[in-house]
């Protein structure tokens, strides 16, 4: 197994490693010795400047001097932030928390006892992780995930293996103080991570979705110009020309008379929306992977010149509102993607029986995908409601505003699962189709899209009325698959 070692630079390749648990993790000599000197300086710092959170309580009670000894209120403040509810994070999305927390902390200012971070890595290695539940985060830190998986790491909650089970040999396995337990839960890493994990499963969703846009274009001899690079050029967003590029070459060696000057915008209009969208998923994506790699906490100790910041950049407005525009994206894609289920039920787009469903007349075919298909659209729509057009007024007023990233998040990630069904749905009508028209036959040797009949031999050819769940969820299970055609 390869090692990554962090040190606060995290890419999105080896994020996805370590949420795979493809890799082993170490932290970077260099970014341990730079957190332990912050971690002295942060002493000193506090010594000479009101800092909150050290001498004082948080929140509203900032005002307040606390007169516990370091390690008491160190532990009372984990406690006292650790209530969570809801149903809990599945083990991939704490990992993708544990990942991002960690790079988070091997950059200096948060002033956290460096003995932290190692104790980070172990978990992630044997994979022995923290159960935070969904709701307690309000898109300006993910104190309650982050507080619970504190008290997991000192031995008062559980630790579960990678069956769900608890670890019966409860250990601590950091100490945390006042000097550490604020500094670990000023985070937003569980949203960071929850949102980079969705990014990468859209990123293969989509790529999945433009297979089945090209055997629409051929099952329907639709016309490629719009695809060419003056074409591609004219959408005037960047992601148009790979995007237009990787049809072009799905396509490479097919020769078709098409049917229309112009078709209708579910094959005509697919470009400029598939920009749009790839272009809010790399906004999110640079978003997410700048806050991971970048020392946000509050109050934020700067060595350099022994002084301490206390800010609000924890306040998620950007990541909150590029989450909302990638749902958005996705739910101006969705319309067309119904439609070009829709076409392919129709004879005089295809040439082929309605339904597709040719044994005799009065059967349905694929009639009932298209019902699926529109199902799983309502549920992006609702999902593409900005929450974070909304506030809310916490702490006794001191906390006047909420970004709510992490209900955004939660809303991208059921868009995601919805879009997966819609792209199933179109998949399977799309193979179909293709068939029916003994396209797997005419494909040149060279085509790519050789690949996809070959992976998708498992579908039945059979078109009588029959219950297509099990090939509807085998089209599933393939889209990563399907995604690198």
């Amino acid at each position: 197994m390869p090692t990554i070692t962090i040190e606060g630079n995290l890419t999105l390749d080896a994020f996805t490693d370590i949420v795979e648990g493809n890799a082993h993790v170490v932290v970077a000599p260099s970014a341990m010795e730079q957190v332990r000197q912050c971690h002295v300086d942060a002493r000193e710092i506090a010594r000479m400047h009101p800092t909150y959170g050290r001498g004082t309580g948080v929140g509203a009670n900032k005002t307040t001097t606390v007169t516990l000894d370091e390690e008491s209120q160190g532990i009372s403040l984990l406690r006292s932030h650790s209530v969570d509810a809801g149903k809990p994070y599945g083990g991939r999305e704490v990992r993708a928390m544990l990942a991002i927390r960690l790079n988070q902390l091997c950059n200096p200012g948060s002033g956290i006892d460096p003995a932290i971070l190692p104790s980070l890595a172990d978990m992630l290695n044997a994979d022995k992780l923290p159960q935070p539940r969904r709701y307690g985060s309000v898109g300006t830190a993910d104190l309650t995930a982050l507080a619970g998986t504190a008290l997991a790491m000192i031995g008062e909650r559980p630790l579960l293996d990678a069956q769900g089970k608890a670890d019966g040999n409860a250990r601590q396995l950091a100490h945390f103080t006042s000097q550490s337990a604020l500094p670990f839960i000023s985070s937003s890493a569980m949203t960071l991570g929850e949102t980079l994990l969705t990014c990468v499963e859209l990123q293969r969703i989509l790529d999945a979705e433009a297979v089945a846009y090209t055997l629409a274009m051929l099952v329907e001899s639709g016309n490629p110009s719009p695809l060419q690079e003056a074409g591609a050029r004219a959408v005037a967003v960047d992601e148009a020309q790979p995007a237009a590029e990787n049809i072009r070459r799905l396509l490479d060696g097919c020769a078709w008379e098409p049917h229309n000057i112009q078709d209708a915008y579910a094959l005509r209009a697919w470009l400029p929306l598939r920009a749009s969208t790839l272009r809010s998923l790399h906004r999110l994506e640079q978003q997410i992977l700048d806050i991971a790699n970048i020392a946000q906490e509050n109050p934020l100790f700067l060595s350099e010149r022994l002084d301490v910041v206390h800010h609000a950049a924890f306040l998620q407005a950007a990541l909150a509102h590029e989450i909302a525009g990638i749902s958005l994206a996705i739910a101006q894609e969705a319309p067309l993607l119904l439609a070009r289920i829709t076409s392919f039920n129709d004879s005089k787009n295809t040439g082929l029986p309605r339904f597709l469903a040719p044994e005799q007349a009065g059967t349905s075919g694929t009639m009932i995908v298209e019902y699926v298909a529109a199902s799983a659209e309502g549920e992006i729509f609702a999902s593409a409601t900005p929450v974070c057009a909304h506030g809310a007024v916490l702490s006794n007023g001191l906390e006047e505003d909420a970004s709510f990233a992490t209900t955004e998040a939660e809303q991208l990630q059921r868009s995601t699962e919805a879009l997966t069904t819609m792209v199933s749905c179109e998949l399977l009508v799309a193979i179909r189709a293709a068939r029916m028209k003994h396209l797997d036959e005419q494909l040149p040797q060279s085509s790519p899209l050789r690949g996809l009949f070959e992976l998708t031999s498992v579908i039945s050819s059979d078109t009588a009325d029959r219950d297509l769940r099990d090939d509807l969820q085998s089209i599933n299970d393939l889209i990563a698959d399907i995604a690198t055609c």
